[in-house]
This record gives C-alpha cells, structure tokens and sequence, in this order.
C-alpha cells in the first residue's frame, strides 16, 4: 500500500500509483500524480531547523544542492482517520479486523483518502494544468532513505530537543501501535517516511492582508474549477500569500465524484455522494468566511478586512422555511468541481518537468519570472551624462514608488499573467550562462534581453486581449557595438536624443510606451538614489535629469534606468516653475535587482512589462501633467444595468470582479425650523437649488426688489440672487436687474402663471397652466 524502498532511479515514479484491488465499471482516468524530487544524484538533504507540526506532519527547513526549501515529511495517521472509512468504534469498523479484506480495502482508498496521496494528487493536477502559481512551489516528493531517517532522529530527537518526532498517528490522536508496520513492502521493512519538497516562503498568518485574503478566495474558486475541494483554509496555511496545505483535498477523479470508479454503488448512493461532494465544496467558502470572522476578532482589529464569500460571511443560509425538508438542504458552489478535465499528457509533461520559472512552463507570468543570465561585472571606467535642459530635482522630488510591487500587478494584471504563454524564451548563447561586463556600454546586452522579453509578451498580450489589433509593436535597441541607435522616432533623426531602448506602437500617430537608459552602477547606484536622503554628489542625480528629458520628449511618463545590477522603473510628473524653462520633474521610482527570479517574485521582466502595459492602457495613463496621475492600484466602483450589477474595476487594465455596492452617503433631513419661511432651504431640502454655501438668515435689502421679502439668498454680490415674496421666487443671476432669468410663480386661487423674461425686457413667453 505504502511506497515501497526503491532499489534503483527506476521505481521512483510520480505517486501515486494507482490500485489494481477494485475494477471501475467504467474506464476513469488514474488522476494526477506528483514526480519525484530530482537530487541530481544520490539523495543529499541537510536538515536546518525543526519549523513546526500539523495535524499529518512535521515541517523542516533543509538545504538541498545549495538551496533551501520546506520539506514536509508525513506521519503515518491512524487508518480510521482517512476521509471514506468507518469511524472507530462503530459495527462496520469492527466488523472489518485485520484480515485480508481490510487491507484490500485499506489499499484501494489509499490513493484518494491517505493524506500524503491527497496532497501528491492536489499538486499532481495543479501542476499539469500549468496553474502552479495557485498555491505554494511544490518540487517533488522525496521518499526519505534510512541513513537521512537517523540523521534527523539524531538531531531532533534527543534529551536537549523540544521537538517530539513521533510519526504514529496524528497530531491530536497518537495511537501506541506502530501504524507503519502494519503494511510491510516486500523486503519485510517499514516503508520509508514520505515527504514533499517546497518552497520556502513567509507565513502570513500575523499579517493577513485585504488584498492577500482576495486572492486566496479567487484561488479556491480556480482550484475548485481544477476538481481540488475540500481545501484546508485557514491562516496558518498561507504562506508568501498562497495555500499550501492539501492534505485533506479531494482531487477528482475521486470515490466521492465519481462514481463509476465504484461498479457497487445504489442510484441512492450515487445521490448521497453527490450531495456530500457539493458540501465538501460549500465548506471551502464556509472556511475562508471563518478564517476572516476570526482574523477580524483576534488578528486585525486596527486593519479588519471585509471580504467574505458569501454576502456578511453568513454561508448559503435560507431565511425562510421551505415547504419540505429536501429542499431546505441547500448546497451552493460557484462551480461545479465535478466538470474538471484532465489535462493532456503533453501538458502533464511539461508541468511536472518545469522548475522555477522554468522556460517549458506555459504561462506567461512563468516566463517573465524566468531565471536570466548571471551578470560577471570587470572594472570598468564610466563616462559622465549631462543632464540636458532639466535642472537638478531637489530631495522631495524623488520618491519610492511604493505602489508598484507584485502585489499590485497580480491584483491588476493576474488575469493576463496566467494565461497560457506563446512558449519559453531560449536565453543568448553564453558562456556558462554568464554576460560579461567589462564597459559600460555591455550593459546594453541586458536591454537587449529586455527587448526579446517584451517584444514576446507583448505581442501575445496584444492577441490574447484583442488591443491594439493591426498595429504593430516597435521595439528599438541600441547595441552594445553601436552599430543599431534606438530613437525616439516622433522626433527628427537629426538632434534627437540618446536613448538605449524605446518601445513603441507603430499607430497612426505613433505612440511611444516606455524609453530605457543604460547607466553604470557606479554612477548610479540605483538603491541609493531610492532612499533620496543618502544622495551626496549631483553626479548620481544625472541619469534622472537625461531620463526626464527623454520621457518628456517622447510625450509618455514612464521610463527605466538599467544598470549592471537592477532595473529601476520611473514614473515622471512634469510641472511648471517659472524659474525654469521647461519646469520641474517629480519621480518615483521602484528598484528591481535583476537577480529576482521565480513566480513569487517581481523579476525584471515583469516590471518592464507592467510599464508596458500601464503606458498601453489609455493616452491619459501617458500623461506627465500632476492633475492626471491616477495610482497604479487604483480601482473604481461601477454599477452595470446588464445583469453585471456592481463590479470593482480597475483604472488601468479594465479588469472587472463583482463586489458588494458601496454604502450611501448619510442622508439628514432638515429640521423643520430651519426650513419654515426660508424658501431657499426649502427648495435645497426638496431638491431644487443646492445651497451649500454661507446663508445669511438676516440680509440687507436687495437693490431692485421690494423691502418686504420674507427671506432671500445670497451667494454674493455678482451671483445667484434668489428671493421669495411669499407668491413666487425671483431668480437674478448676476444681480444686475437687467439680464438672464426672471422667473415668477404666482398663485391667484385660479391657476398657475409662469413668467419667463430671459433679459429683463418684457417681451419673452409666459405660461398659464
């Protein structure tokens, strides 16, 4: 039942394998599997720190091939604690032994109900469906040989050590028996401890964000579309903002949703199962309601977060009784997780082959995150830029650009960056994968790395979305010989200024996105120009000036500084001050090392084409007039009267997400003494004209009108002037007697006449009603 010990590389096969004690009556498909953690040799795990426990395992920072990762190695649970058998203590339970029909049944739910193999299936299917950014990197499982087995008993489980390495049983129930020995392989031995390999990420349970909380609600609805329910989702299972806890998820093709893997089953059986499979899916959203109910009770009271997966987080509840008990047993999904597909096996390859960012992968967020080149920078002497006309920014002109992290960008553009990708990117024919860099004009093999990336994503990003169709996309690079000059081509050739990369759209006029400079890290050190209070020389300050200049030139506010050690994306606002010519600039800037790799990060190659699509999304977002710049994560509400209701829309990629609609301004009712004889609070009240300026119960006589008004509004004395006489309201709207609008209502017991004199001439229209 268990993984045997394997005798060669040969019997390490992604797990699980399927049982061949009960035949479907039916041909199902075996369902996903997880491959083996690659060591690249023999098996090598040095063991760090004990980082804590669960319910089904013990969690270690280890190091493997110089790298560190979580390995999650799992206990051995009690039998009657798997999802599908009977409960301790119950007839059934006892009535199965030990004989062989209890371990012909025990070894044909393995595969479904066992915890380690619900988590090999919930990564198995994430991973061939190539939407391995739902949860945390998982890079294989690893069957732990006898010698790592003593290492860390020895290290953990002595007298000095806290830690209680007891894989008998779960956390909440250790049984004394050896549950490991009651499955034996075939050499007589124990079977070896099973663990899983991930990523090494942040626990976000002391620091739950809203925007945080929101993704991982849209990712149990993706995971429930890829057949994954029954998640474990609570706080202390997200980390670095994903989920990372399967070890209780149904993963179809599963005993519960689909029963044709079971030829025994009544029509009234099938029927229940169904039933369960759909409250194992509303318990998703229940728990994630619970998860946020008690973050907001214990966790976040100074920043409480208000998303919640059914409206106030109360579950599907009826409010009313319905007329038979069948009926009230109301089950709500947003989908159905029985309608997942497998993939193909084509993709199943090319999912469980894929490392970090690997180039097989096939989203594009995957092959923006890829890892580059390494950089192997030479002493070089670099050369001073002018500034051009742009005088020096003073220190409260530059700023971080805080907003723009990956946070932000999978908020706004997630929906983009996880679609299918056009395929991997080969990186340049290097030498050990290395760019040399011994002059600064080398930087320029990273733009043109840059430009490869972008032309790419761009291009796809154009035809997936539909933008922009018919034009093409311009991407100018000046090499690094010199022999190809990137320019701003909506300037004339002659006189333009010098610039390392420009990328554009070929429209009619041509647009330009986003300009690049090349600067050496000695005379730009990037980090310190962020932090604007260690600046010590103007000579760190150019390149903003010269970048300044370029983006006002090619009329767009975006730009990007590359050095030999990061990219740092600027966004520029232009205002006038008339001691200079051409004004002042303001700049936020965010750095990006370009050693920034994997899924999880906000590599170069994302950030470039962030600016891309942000320059891309309409002429106002190009715009460096102050009065214009909207925040890159800014979102508005909006009502929609076909059916959409009330949506969350993004100001700069347009994504759109339902949302709850936005509380009403508080309305308050003018008290009746101050609305009795003053008609211009009363119209104000009714909804005529808004006064919202100062009000003057006790005004001068107006010039012109008679003395005895009983009330009168006045703005001042060039504005509106209304007064009422007790018959009628009187508008003058400048004051002067003599022009605009006079309107009169009077009221003789007969009728009502409305007279209109637009100029104060007597001989305009009138109405009698």
């Amino acid at each position: 039942m268990y993984p045997d010990w394997p005798e060669s590389e040969a019997d390490l096969v992604p797990l699980p394998q399927a049982s061949t004690s009960v035949a479907p009556r039916a041909p199902v498909e075996d369902g996903p599997k997880l491959p083996p953690f690659d060591f690249q040799g023999p098996q090598a795990i040095k063991f760090i720190e004990h980082m804590g426990e669960g319910l089904h395992s013990h969690v270690f920072k280890v190091e493997i091939l110089g790298q560190l990762y979580a390995l999650k190695l799992f206990r051995f649970p009690n039998d009657c604690d798997w999802e599908g058998l009977p409960e301790c203590g119950t007839k059934e339970f006892e009535e199965l032994g030990e004989g062989k029909e209890y371990r012909e049944l025990y070894s044909a739910l393995y595969n479904y109900a066992e915890p380690f193999t619900c988590e090999c299936r919930a990564y198995g299917r994430i991973q061939e469906s190539g939407h391995e950014t739902l949860a945390l990197k998982c890079y294989g499982y690893v069957l732990l040989d006898e010698e790592h087995e003593r290492r860390m008993m020895a290290q953990f489980q002595n007298p000095s050590s806290s830690v209680d390495l007891d894989f008998n049983g779960s956390i909440d129930a250790p049984i004394p028996d050896d549950v490991r020995l009651r499955f034996v392989g075939k050499s007589g031995r124990p079977p070896p401890i099973r663990g899983i390999v991930k990523e090494l990420g942040v626990p976000d349970e002391e620091n739950l964000r809203p925007a945080v909380a929101r993704s991982i609600l849209r990712d149990i609805i993706r995971m429930q579309k890829l057949g994954i329910i029954g998640i474990d989702v609570m706080d202390v299972q997200i980390v670095s903002g994903k989920l990372c806890d399967f070890s209780t998820a149904i993963t179809t093709p599963h005993f519960l949703t689909t029963p044709d893997i079971n030829p025994h089953l009544t029509a009234e059986m099938v029927s229940m199962m169904e039933f369960a499979t759909f409250e194992k899916a509303l318990g998703d959203y229940k728990r994630f309601d619970d998860m946020i109910r008690e973050w907001n009770l214990f966790g976040g009271k100074a920043r409480p977060i208000s998303i919640t997966a059914f409206p106030g987080g109360r579950g599907c509840g009826l409010r009313y009784n319905l007329r038979n008990k069948a009926a009230r047993e109301r089950i709500f999904t947003y989908v159905d997780p029985r309608s997942a597909k497998p993939a193909s096996p084509t993709a199943y390859r090319v999912a469980t082959m894929a490392a970090p960012g690997d180039r097989n992968s096939t989203s594009l967020r995957a092959i923006l995150t890829q890892a580059k080149p390494q950089i192997s920078c030479m002493k070089y002497t670099a050369s001073k830029n002018t500034i051009g006309r742009w005088p020096l920014p003073k220190h409260d002109g530059i700023a971080e650009w805080s907003e723009f992290n990956l946070e932000s960008l999978v908020e706004s553009y997630g929906h983009i960056l996880n679609r299918e990708g056009p395929g991997g990117i080969l990186a340049p024919d290097l030498p050990n994968n290395k760019i040399e860099i011994s002059k600064v004009n080398h930087i320029r093999l990273l733009i043109e790395w840059n430009s490869r990336v972008i032309d790419m994503a761009q291009k796809f990003t154009k035809e997936s979305l539909g933008i922009d169709t018919g034009v093409s996309l311009l991407n100018d690079v000046t090499t690094r010989d010199g022999s190809t000059r990137a320019r701003i081509r909506t300037e004339p050739a002659k006189g333009a200024p010098a610039v390392d990369h420009v990328i554009a759209l070929d429209d009619h006029p041509l647009t330009n996105l986003v300009v690049g400079l090349v600067k050496s890290h000695s005379r730009f050190p990037a980090s310190v120009v962020v932090d604007n209070s260690h600046l010590t020389t103007t000579d760190q300050m150019w390149a903003l000036g010269q970048l300044a200049n370029l983006c006002h030139t090619a009329k767009t506010r975006y730009g990007y500084i590359m050095t030999d050690h990061a990219l740092v994306a600027c966004r520029y606002t232009i205002f006038k001050d008339p001691t200079y010519r051409f004004g002042r600039f303001k700049v936020a800037l965010m750095l990006v090392p370009w050693s920034k790799r994997g899924p999880e990060q906000l590599t170069t190659d994302l950030a470039l084409w962030w600016l891309c699509m942000l320059a891309a999304s309409a002429p106002r977002n190009r715009s460096t007039l102050e009065h214009e710049m909207v925040p890159i994560n800014k979102w508005e509400v909006k009502y929609y009267d076909d059916g959409r209701g009330w949506v969350r829309r993004h100001k700069y990629s347009g994504y759109e997400e339902p949302t709850e609609a936005p509380s009403p301004p508080p309305y308050e009712t003018p008290a009746p003494d101050d609305v009795a004889g003053n008609a211009a609070l009363f119209m104000a009240a009714v909804g005529g004209l808004n006064v919202q300026e100062d009000f003057d119960p006790n005004p001068p006589p107006i010039p012109g009108q008679p003395a005895d008004l009983a009330q009168s509004y006045q703005h001042n004395p060039t504005d509106v002037v209304v007064a009422y006489d007790g018959q009628g309201l009187s508008f003058d709207v400048a004051n002067e007697g003599q022009d605009y609008l006079n309107l009169d209502v009077a009221n003789e017991g007969q009728d009502y006449v409305f007279n209109f004199d637009a100029a104060n001439e007597g001989d305009d229209f009138d109405f009698n009603i």
